[in-house]
């Protein structure tokens, strides 16, 4: 036998150029050892997959293998691969389980260069304060840029924006803007206090206009070219790398992790819209009077950027041209603005994560996508095995998709009794898979897309195969809720787009790689919209510029006292009135979506004199089973709107009991929360959460729906979370005067934390945001922060006001006073200086300079 396999002689059906090496081979001819001629690997093969690699080694390498020889992650990746390629090719294949290693992320460098980079400027800045270090230009040019990164945290590009601010509107101000671009591309600003340190520096450095070189890339310059830093080992590292070295000096200063992570994000939580002049702070609501009914109304100007959005995005739709031709001719593209469309709000669903696991069908949907694909590729090679991208022909695309559903439909019931152990376990199974064939999938969105993309658009196989990739297989088959798209909302879309589809474990994307995901989801919701009526309910943001696009429009969320005002005004003693006020208050304080509360029923609320608990299922994912206990989240009075509410239906459940017999009651899993006619057999609880929302609308504006209640409850439970620590921020908010920040509420947001009551959260309760996140119903931190957080902001500036405060009270040394203020130059001048703190220094250059210092120190 020849020492070298050709694919060939193991199976000339699956030719592929440059996809066989000897390797991959070597696994081949184990995997055909196995199998013979069935075209298929049951799950009792898997394991015996092992001996027969082993097998295969020993005829082409004389080396001895243990004999007990289990399979390593690496082999079973492989196999895998190889195994993914027969499947294209026709066969039925079982997969290997792989682990997965989900990163740890951590604040503080483990890269040994980047611990390098942040000994050498610490050390800088150390002997920089110190007075060791001449003052050249170059010196203190990094001494500025590193200290900046280190008091603010910031990421260098955030930093980069930050600088150029600042010194554009002048060394005095004590404040700098970060811009975001929100929901229509309108600007947002974030506020970030500009240390002392940097005050005190800046008049001394020499800078060229901005208009020729930004004040950042000069002072980075210096950072390079300053002979007080070891050269040699920065030069390991790329500028970006060295200032995030130096933000990282921050978190040792005391800022928050979260807080230092969520500043060093591509996508900085959405601060609340200044033109309303309502932010969480006393001083941002210019002394009005408060509490108010803030009305959110659709701005004339928000009217016609949608309507330009339509416009161009029809005309993006019909140009036929690609992505980069059509974003190079035309204008920017912003897609859905806010805009109010009446659907139907999500039924339960019977199917849940954990059974869409059982049967396996995320994974052999994916299997059939993929045998699709291959199918279309294999009508472009040509006989010598050469692959060329072009269009296909409708027979062709037809030809590809035949029969596509019955096939998954047939693997999964195959999958079934394989892997069935009773027939009671092989019956359930097949009730589970009938009823997901029945439902519209994201499965079979895949196959409207794929014949929308190749028969009407006339895209190329490659256009349509990076397509499925993106969005269909690193996408909508990897998240849970895909399985039934009818009742997806703004929330899935919002969670699909960035926990999953620009999420990628290992990697992060680049601006532009995200920007073209985006388009082409976008171009799908619009497809989908029109041609399918689906996801009628979701707006979903898409911008053409570099810069990252906010994905929401509720950034102006109700204040707390703003909310308690709003259920004043509810009659309480009216039922149904009642029920809305309990929606309200569901989402408001305990954070529940809309469908939770549409679909709640009574065994899952947990009610008694001094408590009131809700335990949720994983209503569509599996972190949306969670237990939110309302009685430590809101006021009593509002805990008391939800339980005389559960106490009505609980007569109405009375009332059935003594109608019914045990054989013909209605188990209290069946009966909802909500009733619009008492009845506990037949569900009206979707005309009420209509209701609900209709309500709030007329309260707050039309720009306010039940989701805009559970930004607001995620956005005050970080600030919640964070005067749970920093009790001295409370007197500067607006609603300081709500329960949640009195003695009570804070005993009982600590006790929900795990924490004691009694006591700030110290420094060594470092699950917080675990609770958070859990109490959301999130996976991560990720959708928390970029979709939901609206007070960050605020939490931000105190924080760095903090350790700002803390890091910088210092005296100077004198050979600093000399070199940094002008008049200081004598013994006899320092003399008469008789507070050498960085803070007296400031005020005392601010003096000398003719100029104030605004906000003064």
């Amino acid at each position: 036998m020849s020492a070298i396999l050709t694919i060939a002689d193991l199976d000339p059906a699956l030719e592929e150029p440059g996809f066989w090496t000897q390797k991959r081979l070597m696994y081949l001819k184990a995997i055909l050892k196995v199998c013979g001629n069935s075209q298929r690997i049951t799950p009792k093969q898997l394991p015996r997959l092992a001996s027969s690699l082993k097998e295969t080694y020993a005829e082409f390498v004389d080396v001895p293998l243990s004999s007990d020889k289990k399979l390593t992650q690496e082999e079973k990746r492989l196999f895998n691969e190889i195994l993914e390629k027969l499947q294209d090719a026709g066969w039925r294949c079982h997969f290997f389980t792989l682990k997965q290693k989900h990163p740890r992320p951590s604040v503080l460098p483990s890269d040994p260069k980047c611990l390098m980079a942040l000994h050498l400027i610490q050390g800088f800045l150390k002997r920089f304060w110190k007075g060791e270090i001449p003052l050249d230009q170059n010196s203190l040019k990094a001494a500025l840029v590193l200290h900046f990164a280190a008091h603010t945290g910031l990421a260098p590009a955030h930093l980069k924006e930050a600088i150029n601010t600042w010194l554009l509107e002048g060394w005095n101000q004590r404040d700098t803007k970060i811009k975001l671009a929100t929901y229509h591309e309108f600007y947002a600003f974030y506020s970030i206090p500009v240390p002392l340190g940097c005050l005190l520096l800046a008049p001394s450095i020499e800078l060229k206009p901005q208009q020729e070189i930004s004040a950042f890339n000069q002072l980075t310059v210096g950072l390079l070219e300053t002979d007080h830093l070891d050269q040699q080992a920065l030069g390991k590292l790329k500028t970006e790398e060295i200032l995030y070295a130096a933000s990282q000096l921050a978190v040792i200063q005391g800022l928050e992790p979260v807080i230092f992570s969520q500043l060093q994000a591509k996508n900085l939580p959405i601060p609340p819209d200044a033109t309303d002049g309502l932010g969480f702070t006393k001083n941002s609501f210019d002394g009005a009077k408060w509490p108010a009914l803030i009305r959110r109304e659709l701005k004339e100007e928000e009217d016609h950027r949608y309507l330009e959005a339509v416009a161009n995005h029809e005309a993006y739709i019909t140009s036929g041209e690609s992505y980069a031709e059509y974003h190079n001719n035309t204008r920017p593209l912003v897609v859905e603005p806010f805009i109010h469309i009446e659907v139907a709000l999500p039924q339960a669903d019977t199917l849940d994560t954990d059974d869409l696991a059982l049967i396996g069908w995320h994974q052999e949907a994916k299997a059939v996508l993929r045998l699709i694909r291959h199918r279309l590729r294999s009508f472009l090679v040509d006989d010598s095995g050469h692959f060329e991208n072009a269009k296909l022909t409708e027979h062709q695309v037809d030809s590809a998709l035949k029969g596509a559903k019955d096939t998954l439909y047939q693997n999964l019931v195959e999958k079934a009794v394989e892997s069935s152990s009773t027939h009671y376990e092989a019956d359930r199974l097949m009730e589970l898979i009938d009823e997901l064939h029945q439902k519209f999938t994201a499965f079979d969105l895949a196959l409207a897309w794929i014949e929308y993309s190749l028969k009407e658009r006339r895209h190329t196989f490659s256009t349509c195969s990076q397509a499925i990739s993106t969005l269909f297989l690193h996408g909508f088959l990897n998240f849970p809720a895909s399985s039934n798209l009818k009742d997806w909302g703004d929330e899935d879309a919002e969670i699909f787009v960035t926990e999953y589809l620009l999420s990628r474990q290992k990697q992060e994307l680049s601006n532009q790689t995200s920007l073209q995901i985006q388009q082409t989801f976008s171009r799908l919701l619009q497809f989908a919209k029109a041609e399918l009526k689906l996801f009628e309910g979701i707006s979903f943001p898409v911008s053409s510029s570099s810069e990252p696009l906010q994905r929401t429009w509720r950034y102006n969320p109700p204040r707390m006292k703003e909310f308690d005002l709003a259920l004043q005004k509810i009659n309480k003693k009216d039922r149904t009135q009642l029920q809305v006020a309990a929606i309200w208050v569901l989402a408001f304080y305990g954070g529940l979506r809309s469908g939770e509360i549409t679909n709640l029923t009574l065994d899952r609320l947990v009610v008694s004199k001094d408590e009131l608990v809700i335990y949720l299922p994983a209503f569509k994912t599996p972190s949306a089973r969670r237990c939110v206990p309302l009685h430590l989240l809101a006021p009593p009075k509002a805990v008391q709107v939800v339980r005389d509410a559960w106490e009505y239906r609980q007569i109405d459940f009375d009332r059935h009991k003594r109608k019914t017999t045990l054989a013909t009651r209605q188990p209290l899993s069946k009966i909802r929360f909500l009733s619009l006619d008492r009845s506990v057999t037949q569900s009206s609880s979707y005309k009420i959460v209509g209701l609900a929302r209709e309500q709030l609308q007329k309260a707050l504006g039309e720009k306010s729906d039940l989701h805009l209640l559970r930004h607001a409850f995620a956005t005050h439970l970080f600030m919640r979370w964070y005067v749970a620590r920093y009790p001295e921020l409370i007197p500067e908010l607006l609603d300081h005067k709500h329960w949640v920040y009195s003695s009570k509420g804070l005993k009982a947001f600590r006790s929900l934390l795990g924490a004691n009551p009694n006591d700030p959260l110290p420094a060594s309760h470092v699950t917080g945001m675990v609770h958070l996140i859990k109490l959301m119903g999130h996976k991560t931190t990720t959708t928390f922060f970029e979709v939901y957080v609206h007070s960050f902001e605020s939490v931000a500036q105190h924080a760095l006001k903090r350790i700002q405060a803390e890091s910088e009270d210092f005296q100077l040394h004198s050979r600093l006073i000399t070199g940094l203020l002008p008049d200081m130059a004598s013994k006899d001048s320092r003399a008469k200086l008789q507070d050498k703190s960085l803070q007296a220094a400031v005020r005392h250059l601010a003096k000398k300079k003719g100029v104030e210092i605004t906000p003064p120190p």
